[in-house]
């Protein structure tokens, strides 16, 4: 009996993580992330069972074979990191990531904000202040479906204030 209730419990567990991570991970559902002050990486993320909404990003110009995973960001004035870096990939799988103000949605038909690959980061002085989507999915000439793991990088600064300066 006691077997069975802690198989039980450990299959919720796993269960209840998984069922979180699935659907935070969407349009409706983003992960939220707030890059700290000295920058941040977030690795072993998949888009491989991610938001399937969207047949395309930016006003349908670009197209999405594949499953998204969906963050949520705010960027205002005080931010210290000035990319957003992409790295990952295989042969069949290319990350790319386009950033959508909330306010304009995130799928098909929203606006496109910057956007970059694992060779362009964001240069985050592109990207007006307010809250955004940050979609990763696969690149418009992966094969239908095209999903796989990713890592995500904002590489933050320290603010500095000069307090005095000579010259001598």
């Amino acid at each position: 009996m006691k077997k069975n209730l802690l198989a039980a419990t450990l299959g919720a567990v796993v269960l209840g993580f998984v069922s979180m991570s699935a659907s935070a991970q969407t349009c409706a559902g983003p992960q939220m992330w707030q890059p700290p002050v000295g920058g941040e990486t977030i690795s072993g993320v998949s888009t491989c069972g991610g938001d399937t909404t969207a047949t395309a990003y930016c006003f349908g110009n670009q197209d999405a074979p594949g499953p998204a995973y969906v963050f949520q960001s705010n960027f205002s004035s005080g931010r210290t990191f000035t990319t957003i870096s992409l790295t990952g990939g295989t042969p069949s799988f290319n990350p790319v990531m386009y950033m959508s103000a909330v306010s304009g949605g995130c799928g098909t038909n929203a606006p496109c904000g910057p956007s970059g690959d694992s060779g362009f980061p964001i240069q985050t002085a592109d990207v007006a202040d307010g809250d955004w989507f940050i979609i990763v999915t696969a690149a418009s000439i992966d094969s239908a479906g095209a999903c796989g793991d990713f890592t995500i990088t904002s590489n933050g600064s320290f603010p500095v204030t000069l307090t005095n300066f000579t010259v001598s």
